[in-house]
This record gives C-alpha cells, structure tokens and sequence, in this order.
C-alpha cells in the first residue's frame, strides 16, 4: 500500500481513520514556486532598458484637440532646472492663444464658448502647470471654470525639472 494514504482499521469493526500525507505535494509546490522566481528573473533580465528623451522645457505638446475638453497651461516664467521656492506665473495658454493673468474674465468667456461649442458629455477643463507655481495662479483657472458651470477639472502638475 503507498505511504502517502493509510488506512488503519480499529479492531471494533468501526470506521478508521484515515491520514494523508502532505509532504509530496508541499516539495513539489515549493519547486514549482523556485522555478517561477528564476523564469520570471531571467526574463526581466533579457529585457533592453529604454532611454527616453526628456524635453528641455516643461510644457504641454500641442496635438489633436479633443472635443470634450479644454487644456490650460499656466506659462511659468522660470528656469525649470531651478528648484528654489515657487515661481510665478507669466500668463495662461490655450490652444496658443495668450490670456493675461489678470483677464479671468476672458478665461471664463472661453471655457463657456468651448462648453456650449462641444456636444460631447463630461466637458472638463484640465490645467497643466509647474509644481512652483503658486497656487493663486491655478486658483483663478478653477474659479473661472466653476463659474462657468464646468464641474469636471483635473490638474496635471510637473513635479521634476526635465534633465
């Protein structure tokens, strides 16, 4: 009989009991995890690293423009190697176009003709700025968004100077 089931038989004519042995099956787990580990380690290591190439300065990449938001870009005005306090913003951008700081009521304007423009549901409004710009700047987005019944921003922040 194989030593992995027992079956022992009481001398009563009940039942007895039975045992099962897990060692087998606990060696072949762990080999199996060990053969895993190594696979998994030997395929990381034949992959080639990839060098990507960092813009020297932070701004948005003008592409496609999508109908269900606005992009806003607060326009830092230093160096973005420095990593010194916060830095102040210069003007807003949208789609190239210039919006003074000041002119809050022209981003209003704008976000309001984009949103009644656009048929697409879930219009948003996201701002990209440097992690140094002070927060009054990208305040002011926000506020002019908000008046402009847009519910949905998000705000994308540069935290690392490129290299």
């Amino acid at each position: 009989m194989p030593r992995s089931l027992v079956y022992k038989r009481g001398s009563g004519g009940g039942a007895g009991e039975v045992a099962f042995n897990m060692t087998p099956l606990i060696d072949c787990t762990f080999q199996l995890i060990i053969f895993f580990i190594l696979a998994s380690q030997m395929a990381s290591e034949s992959l080639t690293p990839l060098q990507l190439h960092r813009p020297l300065r932070s701004r948005a990449i003008r592409g496609p423009k999508a109908p269900s938001r606005v992009i806003v870009n607060v326009i830092c005005t230093a160096d973005p190697h420095e990593t010194d306090g916060t830095a102040a913003a210069s003007h807003y951008e949208i789609d190239g176009v210039r919006i003074d700081l000041d002119d809050t009521a022209r981003l209003q304007r704008e976000f309001a003709r984009r949103k009644a423009k656009s048929a697409a549901p879930g219009f948003a409004v996201e701002i990209r700025a440097d992690k140094r710009v002070d927060y009054g700047s990208v305040f002011a987005v926000i506020t002019a968004a908000r008046r402009a019944d847009i519910p949905k921003m998000n705000v994308t922040a540069l935290l690392e100077a490129p290299q």
